[in-house]
C-alpha cells in the first residue's frame, strides 16, 4: 500500500508511478477539500464509504481509498463526452490563459520537457485577434477605424478590419520567424 501523503507549508508531495516525488502547490480552495476529508481514513486522503458488500471486497459502511477503476467507472457514468485526461488539457489551456507564462504552466503540470506543454495548452482564433491587437501602431493621420501609421523604419502600415488590409509592421523585415533575410 502507498504511504500517507504528507501535506504542509501549502504543498502536497504525492508519489507518480516510478515513485517520482514531485510538489503540487495547495491552493485556499485546495484546502478546504481536503480538510473536508481529513479523519476518514487513516491512510489514505481520497476514499469512498461502501453502500453495500460486492464482490471486490467492499463491505458495507466501511471506507475505502478511491482507486483509479472507481473514478473512471463514475466518470464514464457521467456520461460528459470527455476524457478524463481531458481535465489535464483544460487546466492547461486555463492557466495559460492566465498566466502567459508557458514555463509556469510546465512545473504546475509536471512536465520534464516544455515540448510536452505545448501539446496541452490551446489557443482559439479570439486568443489570437486579442494578442494581436496588443502590437503596436502609431497613428499618422487621424484616428480613424481603417488608420495608416509608420513604423519606427519609416514603412506604412496599414490596419484596417479585414486581413487583407492588416500588414506586419515595427520591424527590419517581414520574417515573423525572427531570422534574418
Amino acid at each position: 500500500m502507498p504511504r500517507p501523503t504528507r501535506c504542509g507549508a501549502g504543498s502536497c508531495p504525492p508519489r507518480r508511478p516510478g515513485g517520482k516525488i514531485y510538489i503540487i502547490p495547495i491552493t485556499e480552495p485546495i484546502t478546504l477539500v481536503l480538510k473536508g476529508q481529513e479523519g476518514n481514513h487513516p491512510e489514505f486522503v481520497f476514499t469512498f464509504e461502501a453502500k453495500r458488500n460486492d464482490r471486490q471486497g467492499h463491505r458495507q459502511g466501511r471506507r475505502y481509498p478511491l482507486t483509479h477503476h472507481v473514478v473512471r467507472y463514475y466518470w464514464e457514468a457521467l456520461r460528459l463526452g470527455k476524457r478524463w485526461h481531458d481535465v489535464r488539457h483544460t487546466f492547461g489551456t486555463r492557466l495559460y490563459g492566465i498566466s502567459k507564462d508557458i514555463h509556469l504552466v510546465q512545473r504546475a503540470m509536471n512536465h520534464s520537457n516544455v515540448a510536452t506543454t505545448m501539446k496541452y495548452v490551446h489557443t482559439n482564433r479570439e486568443d489570437v485577434r486579442e494578442a494581436m491587437e496588443k502590437l503596436p501602431f502609431r497613428k499618422v493621420n487621424g484616428p480613424s477605424a481603417n488608420e495608416h501609421s509608420q513604423d519606427k523604419f519609416g514603412q506604412t502600415c496599414e490596419r484596417g478590419n479585414s486581413p487583407a488590409k492588416t500588414k506586419w509592421c515595427g520591424r527590419e523585415d517581414s520574417n515573423l520567424h525572427g531570422s534574418p533575410r
